[in-house]
C-alpha cells in the first residue's frame, strides 16, 4: 500500500491522504479478502513474531482470505492445516516433531480466530455473487485463474489480458461448470485483479482532512486530487474575525466567492486585499505622515478609515452609490457594504454591482497612492471620474467579446450553438441580441459625458 492511504478501519484512526468508507457490514469489510492480516488497517493479528514470519514465509499467508478454504468458504480446519504444514515442510526438506508441529498449529488457529466475524461473513458473501450478463469475473480451477466475460447463453468468453489491462476476446467459449467465479475488479475499461486480491480497488476512499464524497481509487482524477488537497490546507482568513468585530457579523463563505462580470484581475486586488486586511495604507508607515490625504480630515489612515472617512464618503462613495442606484444595481450607503459588499443579513451584491465596487475601490486606491507619491490633498472627484471611465471601457470590452464569439463560431459550429445564450443577453449596463450588437445603458453613457465636462481626469 502506498504512503499516505489509509483503509476503512473498525474504530482505527489513521492519518493520511486519503481514508476509505467506514459504515456497517458489506461496505465496511468490503474487499478485506486482499488485506493484508499482519499489517492491515481494519485489523492485524497479534502474532509472536517467529509464528508470523513462518506463516508468511513457510505457508505463504499474506492475505486474509488465505485463512479460508476456497471450496467451502469457511475458515480450515485443524486437519487442513496439518496437512499444509506436512505439504510445505515435505517441500522444504524440514523435518520437526510432532509436539512441534501441534504447538505451531494450535498458534495458527488461534490467530485465525482473532479475524473479526464481519470480514469472515463478507468473504463468504462475495462468493455468493450474482452473475449477469456481460460481468467480468476471474476463472478459477485448481491453480489457474482465467480473465472471462459472461455471455448472454450463461457460457463464457475467454479474455486476453494485454501488458497495459486491456482485454481482448480469444475467441474461445468455456463451460462454467466446475470452475468457481470471482468478481474482478477494472479501473475503468482496464482488468486489474480478482475481487479476492485487490481491496483497494474494492474499497470506496475520501480524502480524510477535507470529507468529501467516497469514489473509488479508479475515479480519482488530477483535477479532482488537485482541488480537494488545496481545499484542505485552506483556512479562514484571520481578517474575519477582526470584519466580524467592527462591522458584526458577515456572509463570509459568500463574500469569497463574489466575482465581476465587467472587472478584470487586475481591478479585485485592491478591494480583496481590504477584505484580508492586507492592503497598505499610511499607518503601515513608510511616509512622513499617518494622516489622511483628504482634505479637511486628520484622522489616522488605515484600511477602516478608507471606507468609513467623511470627506471620502461624501466626495466619492455617496456617488458611487447614487449611480449604482440609478443604474439599477444594488447598493447601500453602510460601511458594510462599502468593505466587505453585504447587503442583508446572509446576502450580498451580483456581479454586476461587484464589477462597480472592484473598480471603484482600485481607482481610489490608485488616488490614494499618487496623493501620497505627490504629497498633495486626494482628488476624489477625478477618482469618481475616472471610476466611470474604467466601467464605460469594461462594459464595451464585454459586449466586443461576445460580438467576436459570435463571428469566430458561425461557420465553425451548428446554428444553435453559435448564438449567445438568452441568460447573457440582457444586463443591466449592456443588452445584446443574439448575434452579439449591443447597447449599452444610455444612463451610463449620460453619466460618462456629464463626468467628462466637468472633470480632467488621466485615464
Amino acid at each position: 500500500m502506498g504512503k499516505g492511504l489509509s483503509p476503512l478501519g473498525d474504530g482505527a484512526t489513521v492519518q493520511g491522504l486519503l481514508s476509505a468508507r467506514s459504515t456497517e457490514w458489506e461496505e465496511e469489510w468490503g474487499g478485506i479478502a486482499a488485506e493484508s492480516p499482519w499489517h492491515g488497517h481494519r485489523f492485524q493479528l497479534d502474532a509472536h513474531y517467529k509464528t508470523m514470519q513462518y506463516c508468511k514465509n513457510t505457508l505463504k499467508i499474506l492475505r486474509v482470505s488465505d485463512f479460508i478454504d476456497a471450496a467451502t468458504g469457511q475458515p480450515f480446519d485443524r486437519s487442513a492445516w496439518e496437512r499444509m504444514v506436512d505439504k510445505f515442510e515435505r517441500r522444504d526438506g524440514i523435518h520437526h516433531s510432532d509436539d512441534w508441529k501441534l504447538r505451531t498449529i494450535t498458534r495458527i488457529r488461534r490467530l485465525q480466530d482473532q479475524i473479526p466475524a464481519r470480514a469472515v461473513h463478507e468473504m463468504q458473501r462475495v462468493r455468493m455473487h450474482d452473475i449477469h450478463d456481460r460481468m467480468r469475473v476471474y476463472m478459477k480451477k485448481k491453480k489457474s485463474m482465467q480473465p472471462a466475460e459472461i455471455r448472454p447463453d450463461g457460457k463464457l468468453n475467454a479474455i486476453w489480458i494485454d501488458a497495459i489491462g486491456v482485454g481482448h476476446e480469444t475467441g474461445e467459449i468455456i463451460q462454467i461448470r466446475g470452475r468457481r467465479l470471482i468478481p474482478a475488479v477494472t479501473w475503468g475499461t482496464r482488468w486489474v485483479a480478482p475481487l479476492d486480491r485487490d481491496f483497494v480497488g474494492e474499497a470506496e476512499w475520501r480524502i480524510q482532512k477535507v470529507g468529501s464524497e467516497y469514489r473509488r481509487m479508479s475515479e480519482f482524477t488530477i483535477r479532482i486530487m488537485t482541488r480537494e488537497i488545496t481545499c484542505a490546507r485552506m483556512v479562514a482568513p484571520a481578517s474575519e474575525a477582526v470584519w466580524n468585530e467592527k462591522l458584526g457579523t458577515c456572509p463570509w463563505k459568500k463574500i469569497w466567492k463574489i466575482r465581476g462580470i465587467y472587472s478584470t484581475p487586475r481591478d479585485e486586488i485592491p478591494w480583496l486585499k481590504l477584505q484580508h486586511r492586507n492592503l497598505w495604507v499610511a499607518k503601515h508607515g513608510g511616509h512622513d505622515s499617518d494622516k489622511c490625504c483628504a482634505h479637511g480630515c486628520n484622522e489616522v489612515e488605515n484600511q477602516e478609515h478608507l471606507g468609513k472617512c467623511p470627506i471620502i464618503r461624501e466626495d466619492f462613495w455617496r456617488r458611487i452609490i447614487r449611480i449604482m442606484r440609478i443604474l439599477g444595481l444594488e447598493a447601500e450607503n453602510t460601511d458594510k457594504f462599502i468593505i466587505t459588499g453585504t447587503t442583508g443579513p446572509n446576502e450580498v451584491l451580483g456581479r454586476e454591482s461587484a464589477s462597480v465596487m472592484f473598480i471603484a475601490w482600485r481607482c481610489l486606491y490608485a488616488e490614494i497612492v499618487g496623493a501620497r507619491t505627490e504629497e498633495r490633498n486626494l482628488r476624489l472627484e477625478s477618482a469618481y471620474a475616472r471610476t466611470i471611465g474604467m466601467l464605460l471601457g469594461r462594459v464595451k470590452a464585454h459586449g466586443y467579446k461576445w460580438r467576436r464569439w459570435v463571428l469566430r463560431n458561425r461557420f465553425k459550429q451548428p446554428l444553435v450553438k453559435k448564438v449567445i445564450p438568452q441568460k447573457h443577453q440582457v444586463k443591466k449596463l449592456i443588452s445584446m441580441d443574439l448575434q452579439g450588437n449591443g447597447t449599452i445603458c444610455k444612463r451610463l453613457l449620460d453619466e460618462f459625458q456629464n463626468v467628462r465636462r466637468h472633470t480632467t481626469y488621466t485615464r
